[in-house]
């Protein structure tokens, strides 16, 4: 019964996410069955409720922490195990790295919650760490900067023979998403300075002449990157 309940609890947290209601629905839910099991039972990819909150993560824009960090505390005081990972191999911090945070840097004080619970450096299924997918959007330097500190090794490759050195030169730097809906696209000096950033945060762990499985090198991608942007290209 319990794993119905859990199942349906997933479900309700998958619908609710998007919105300051899914806060009080939640809320009301594990207080109807505040059984920590609930909150663990997991997706078909294998993702738990946590897992699938945090791929929602939209930056630190007080609009979105008004309701998104509530709502991760809520689960975490409940006993959401920051621990476990999805069918893919990803834990909380890859979910973290990879959501749709384009707009905004990831909320520091998140990443310094999680980073405890899990191994840093765990590759997924393809060979990606939480770095190598937070180097590859160019808006993500403190994040960047912060796995690094925390042990996050620049080194690792995954199954594309991609360090996260790779990722971050082949990286995007995102518009901006404006009061008015429109996107406002950054500039091209903005581009390099946030670029060159994560470059050197990453360079002090691994090598901008290391080939990756196709032959290329970071030196060598970065130089193709440079030049779709002085086109005028993404």
């Amino acid at each position: 019964m319990r794993g119905h309940r859990g199942a349906a609890f997933n479900f309700a947290v998958a619908g609710m996410v998007d919105g300051p209601g899914s806060l009080i629905f939640v809320k009301l839910l594990l207080d109807t069955n505040p059984h920590a099991s609930t909150l663990n039972v997991r997706y078909q990819s294998g993702d738990t409720a946590l897992l699938h909150v945090l791929k929602h993560h939209e930056g630190c824009s007080w609009s979105h922490k008004g309701y998104f960090m509530p709502l991760v505390d809520l689960l975490l005081a409940h006993g959401a195990d920051k621990g476990l990972h999805n069918n893919h191999g990803q834990t909380v911090l890859h979910k973290l790295a990879s959501s749709p945070t384009y707009n905004e840097p990831v909320c520091p004080d998140l990443l310094e919650a999680l980073i405890p619970f899990v191994d840093i450096n765990q590759a997924d299924a393809n060979g990606w760490t939480a770095l190598h997918f937070m180097a590859r959007n160019l808006r993500q330097i403190k994040a960047s900067r912060l796995l690094v500190s925390r042990g996050a090794d620049p080194s690792v490759i995954n199954k594309k023979g991609n360090t996260p050195l790779h990722e971050a030169v082949g990286g995007r730097l995102i518009g901006r998403r404006m009061e008015d809906g429109s996107l406002e696209g950054p500039a091209l000096s903005e581009k390099i300075q946030a670029q060159d950033e994560i470059i050197s945060i990453l360079q002090a762990g691994a090598s901008m002449d290391q080939p990756n499985m196709a032959g290329k090198t970071p030196a060598q991608l970065l130089a193709d990157k440079r030049a779709q942007w002085e086109k005028g290209r993404e």
